[in-house]
C-alpha cells in the first residue's frame, strides 16, 4: 500500500501494521524522540484504523511538541457528544481535535466556507477568498493579490492536514463529505456558526431562519421558499435558481445583516429586488450567469468590496457603479451583451479604490466593451491601487498600458488581437502573470512602443500565434531573456527563424526558469539559437556552442551544441518540417524534461542515439505522432553504439519512462537499432524499460516488430497494437519465457501478418483482458505454453475476439482462466469454445 499517497476517498479499515505505517508517513521521525512512543500507542488505538481519522491526527499533530500530543491524546479520551455513536463517535472526535488545533480562527472561518458548495464539487480557492473578503478574513492585509496568496497558503495547509482535499483543477480544492458535516456540526456547537446546506426543511415558520448564519441551497424550488424569511443573524446566502423565474421584491426583506450574497442562474429582468437596498451592510456581491437588465441599484450598496456579474447577460454598467468608491474587486469575465459599450466613460476612474479588474470574454474582443474614452490613460490613472488585471483587447492601445497602475500590476493576464487563447487553449489559467498575443501585424514595433513590454518581462506565461514581423523571441520581444518565464508557446508565426539570436545578444541567461515549451506549425524554425555569441552565457549556462553560416552539409541539430534548458519539464514540438535532427551527438542541460512530445515534423528521422536519451534521466512520456520521415525513434550508429548490443548486453536508457506512444509514423521499421544492425546481434541485447505502464503503436504500416532480443518491462499495464499490417510478432524471442507481471490489458486491431503475440511463453499472472480484432493470420494469441503443457492466466476475465478468421485457439496449450467469465468470438471460422486451449 502506498500510504505517502494516500488519498482518503473511503472509510476502510487498517490493520495495526497499515495503521501505523500511514501514521509514521504523516509525521516523520518525530517518533524516534524518547516519549513519544507510548502517545502514539493511545493515538491509534482510539484511531480504530480509519485511515481519514489517522492521516487527521498525524498532521494535526505534526511538529508539535510533546506535551501538545499527550494533550491531544487526552482529550480524545473524554466523553463527546451524545447525539454522535459508534463509528462515527472516534471520527467525531478526532476531526474535533484537528479542527481546534487550527490555530488561526481565520483559517477556521475559511475551512467553513468550503462547506457551503455541493458535496463532491470543486471549489476555486478565488472563490473562497471572495467570500472571505466580505466576511473580513483578512483584517490585516493592504492588498488584494496579499489576501489571494494567503488564502492559497491556507488552502495548502488544509490539504496538508487532510481536513481538504485537491480538487479537480490547479487552484481547486473539494472538502470530504464526513469533514464537511462534522466541520459544520463543530461550528454550530462550539462557535455559534449555524450553516443550512442542501435542503430547506418541509415546514417553515417565522423562528425556522432565526439562527443560521449561514444559507446554502442549489436547488430552485428552495431557493423560492426563502423569499420574506426572517433571518436577522444571517451574515451569508448562497442561492442557485432558475433563469424562467424571478425574485419577489421583498425578497431581502428580513435579512439586515447579510455580507455576503452569492446568486447564480437567475434572472433578474428588468430590475433587482427592491428590497436589496436594505442590503446596507453587503461586502461580497456574485451575481453568476444571471440575466440583468437594471442594475442602477447596486450602486446605492456603498459598502461592496467584491462585485462579480461573471458570465451574466449585462448590457452596460450603470453610471451609478461609480459610487462604490470602496469596491477593490470588480469581475465581468464572461459578460455577455449586444455589442454595446459596457463601460461608460467615468465609471472606471470613480473606482479609486479598485485593486482587482476582471475583464475576459470567450466572445470576440470588441473595442466597443469601453466607450470611447473609457480606456485613456487618464482614466486608468484614476486606479492608483490597481494591482490585478485580466483583461482581453482587439488591439494594443498605448492608452490602455501606458500608466503606472498597468506598469506595477502584481498580477495580470492581458490578451491582445483575437480571443484564440481563451477559447482554445487554457493552460495559461492557472499561472499568474499571462500575457497572450494573437494576429497582430508587426508585434516586435508594437511592444516597443507600449507598456505592455514590460509586462512581457515580468510574465510567468506567454503565448504568441499569428503574429508576424518577427524572426526571434530573444533578443526581438525580450533582450533580457524572460528571466521569469516558466511557458513560452509560439504558434504560427510564419517569419520566426529561431527561438534566440545569438549575433544580437551580449552577456545573457535566457529562460532560467522555463518548464513547458510549445512549438507549433513554424515554417521557417530550424534552430533553436542561431549564429555565435562569444558573451552569450546560454539559453541557461556555460560554454554556448551556436550554429554559423559555415555549416556543415550533415542535418543541423535543432538543439546544436550544448543549449540548455535546465528547468524544462515539457516539449512540444508540432508541425515544423524544416526540423531534421533534435540533438547532435551529446545533449546537456535537459537533465529534468518529462514530457516529450512530437507530431508532424515530416523530415525528422528519428529522436536521437542511446547517449542522448541516458542524457533524459526524467523522461516520463514520449509520444510521436504524423512524422512521415521516422524511419526508428533511437538511432544505432554502428561504429559508437555497436559494444552496447554486445551479447548480454542491457539497454536500459529509458530507466523513468512511464508512456510511450507511436502514432501514424509511415516510414517507421523499428522503435530502436538501425537497418545495418544484424537482426543476430540486435537479438543478444535486453531493450529494460523498468517504468513503462502504457504502451501504444497505432497506424505504423512498416514495423514488423517493436523489438528482437530480450524485453524486461515489470511495471507494463497496458498494450495497444493497431493498424500494423506488416507486424508479425510484438516481440519475437522464442527462447526464454517472456515476463510482464503488470500486464493488465492487451488490444490489437488490424494487424492482418501478425501470427501471435510472441513465438515465446508469455508469463501473465495479472491479465484481465484480451481484445483480437481483424488479425487475419493469427492462429493462436499464445503459440507456447509452459513446461506442463498449460496456459495459466489466474487473473483473466474478458476475452474478445472479432473478424479474425483463422484463429483456431487462444493458447498453445490448455488455457487455465479461472476467472474468465466473459468470451465473444465472431466472424472465426475455425474457434468454438470447445476447441483446444479454451476448456
Amino acid at each position: 500500500m502506498g500510504v505517502r499517497d494516500f488519498n482518503i476517498l473511503e472509510m476502510g479499515v487498517l490493520n495495526t501494521d497499515e495503521a501505523r505505517e500511514l501514521f509514521m508517513s504523516q509525521i516523520g521521525n518525530q517518533v524516534d524522540v524518547e516519549g513519544y512512543e507510548n502517545v502514539v500507542e493511545r493515538l491509534l488505538r482510539t484511531c480504530r484504523g480509519y485511515p481519514h481519522v489517522i492521516v487527521s491526527t498525524g498532521n494535526s499533530l505534526k511538529e508539535k511538541d510533546l506535551t501538545s500530543w499527550a494533550k491531544f491524546a487526552h482529550d480524545l479520551e473524554k466523553p463527546i457528544a451524545s447525539q454522535v455513536g459508534g463509528v462515527y463517535r472516534h471520527n467525531y472526535s478526532i476531526i474535533d481535535k484537528s479542527y481546534k488545533f487550527l490555530e488561526v480562527v481565520e483559517k477556521r472561518i475559511f475551512l467553513l466556507l468550503a462547506c457551503l458548495f455541493p458535496l463532491g464539487s470543486s471549489v476555486s480557492i478565488e472563490s473562497l477568498t471572495r467570500y472571505g473578503i466580505g466576511l473580513n478574513l483578512f483584517p490585516r492585509i493592504d492588498k488584494l493579490y496579499e489576501a489571494m496568496e494567503l488564502s492559497d497558503k491556507w488552502a495548502n495547509e488544509l490539504v496538508l492536514s487532510s481536513m481538504l482535499l485537491k480538487g479537480d483543477f490547479i487552484g481547486d480544492v473539494k472538502i470530504h463529505d464526513f469533514v464537511r458535516a462534522f466541520a459544520i456540526l463543530f461550528a454550530a456547537e462550539a462557535e455559534r456558526h449555524n450553516f443550512l446546506v442542501d435542503i430547506v426543511p418541509h415546514m417553515l415558520d417565522d423562528e425556522t431562519f432565526k439562527e443560521y448564519t449561514a444559507i446554502s441551497l442549489m436547488s430552485a424550488d428552495d431557493c423560492y421558499r426563502l423569499s420574506g424569511v426572517k433571518a436577522g443573524k444571517l451574515q451569508i446566502l448562497k442561492l442557485r435558481g432558475d433563469l424562467s423565474r424571478s425574485f419577489t421584491d421583498s425578497f431581502f426583506e428580513e435579512m439586515p445583516n447579510l455580507e455576503v450574497l452569492d446568486l447564480s442562474n437567475m434572472n433578474f429582468q428588468p430590475s433587482l429586488p427592491e428590497s436589496m437596498r436594505k442590503l446596507k451592510k453587503l461586502r461580497t456581491l456574485c451575481m453568476v450567469d444571471c440575466k440583468l437588465e437594471d442594475i442602477k441599484l447596486i450602486g446605492e450598496l456603498v459598502n461592496l468590496l467584491v462585485l462579480s456579474l461573471r458570465g451574466s447577460f449585462v448590457e452596460e454598467l450603470p453610471h451609478e457603479i461609480g459610487n462604490l468608491c470602496e469596491l477593490r474587486l470588480l469581475d465581468l469575465n464572461g459578460c455577455r451583451s449586444n455589442n454595446m459599450p459596457l463601460i461608460p466613460f467615468g465609471v472606471l476612474g470613480r473606482l479609486s479604490s479598485l485593486e482587482g479588474l476582471y475583464m475576459l470574454t470567450k466572445e470576440p474582443f470588441l473595442q466597443t466593451r469601453f466607450s470611447d474614452e473609457g480606456t485613456s490613460a487618464t482614466e486608468n490613472n484614476k486606479l492608483p491601487y490597481l494591482n490585478v488585471l485580466e483583461i482581453g483587447v482587439p488591439t494594443i492601445e498605448r492608452k490602455l498600458f501606458d500608466c503606472p497602475s498597468v506598469r506595477n500590476l502584481d498580477k495580470f493576464k492581458v490578451f491582445v488581437g483575437s480571443n484564440y487563447w481563451i477559447r482554445v487553449d487554457v493552460s495559461y489559467m492557472h499561472f499568474c502573470r499571462v500575457v497572450g498575443l494573437d494576429c497582430i501585424d508587426d508585434v516586435g514595433g508594437v511592444l516597443e512602443n507600449t507598456d505592455l513590454k514590460a509586462l512581457s518581462k515580468r510574465a510567468d506565461w506567454f503565448g504568441i500565434r499569428k503574429c508576424n514581423k518577427f524572426e526571434n523571441i530573444v533578443p526581438q520581444l525580450d533582450q533580457d531573456g524572460f528571466k521569469y518565464l516558466r511557458f513560452l508557446c509560439v504558434n504560427e508565426c510564419d517569419d520566426i527563424e529561431c527561438i534566440v539570436n545569438g549575433c544580437k545578444m551580449n552577456d545573457l541567461i535566457a529562460f532560467p526558469r522555463l518548464r513547458s515549451l510549445r512549438l507549433y506549425n513554424l515554417k521557417k524554425l530550424k534552430i533553436v539559437c542561431d549564429g555565435k555569441a562569444p558573451n552569450l552565457v546560454s539559453l541557461v549556462g556555460p560554454k554556448m556552442f551556436c550554429s554559423t553560416s559555415d555549416a556543415l552539409p550533415q542535418p543541423q541539430s535543432f538543439f546544436d551544441g550544448q543549449i540548455i534548458f535546465p528547468s524544462l519539464e515539457q516539449f512540444e514540438l508540432k508541425k515544423c518540417h524544416n526540423i531534421e535532427k533534435l540533438w547532435s551527438k551529446e545533449v546537456f542541460g535537459f537533465q529534468n524534461l518529462k514530457n516529450l512530445d512530437i507530431e508532424n515534423c515530416g523530415n525528422l528521422s528519428s529522436v536521437g542515439s542511446p547517449r542522448i536519451f541516458s542524457s533524459l534521466v526524467r523522461l516520463e512520456s514520449l509520444c510521436i505522432r504524423h512524422c512521415l520521415g521516422m524511419c526508428e525513434v533511437v538511432t544505432v550508429d554502428e561504429s559508437e553504439e555497436a559494444e552496447d548490443l554486445k551479447r548480454g548486453a542491457q539497454i536500459n536508457i529509458f530507466s523513468q519512462l512511464k508512456y510511450l506512444t507511436l502514432g501514424s509514423l509511415s516510414n517507421l521499421h523499428s522503435f530502436y537499432g538501425a537497418a545495418t544492425l544484424s537482426s543476430t546481434r540486435r537479438r543478444r541485447a535486453t531493450l529494460c524499460l523498468p517504468s513503462l505502464e502504457k504502451l501504444s503503436v497505432v497506424d505504423c504500416p512498416k514495423i514488423e516488430h517493436f523489438w528482437l532480443g530480450f524485453f524486461v518491462a515489470p511495471e507494463l499495464q497496458d498494450l495497444d497494437l493497431d493498424d500494423c499490417p506488416l507486424m508479425l510478432h510484438f516481440l519475437i524471442e522464442e527462447e526464454d519465457v517472456i515476463n510482464l507481471p503488470s500486464l493488465q490489458t492487451v488490444h490489437i486491431r488490424n494487424c492482418p501478418n501478425m501470427k501471435s503475440i510472441s513465438p515465446g511463453c508469455l508469463t501473465a499472472p495479472n491479465l484481465k483482458e484480451v481484445k483480437l480484432r481483424e488479425c487475419n493470420s493469427m492462429q493462436c494469441f499464445l503459440e507456447k505454453s509452459n513446461h506442463n503443457g498449460c496456459t495459466e492466466l489466474p487473473s483473466l476475465e474478458k476475452v474478445h475476439i472479432r473478424k479474425c478468421p483463422n484463429i483456431k485457439s487462444f493458447s498453445g496449450g490448455r488455457l487455465l482462466a479461472p476467472k474468465l467469465t466473459h468470451m465473444l468470438y465472431d466472424e472465426t471460422e475455425y474457434l468454438s469454445a470447445g476447441d483446444k486451449g479454451l476448456e
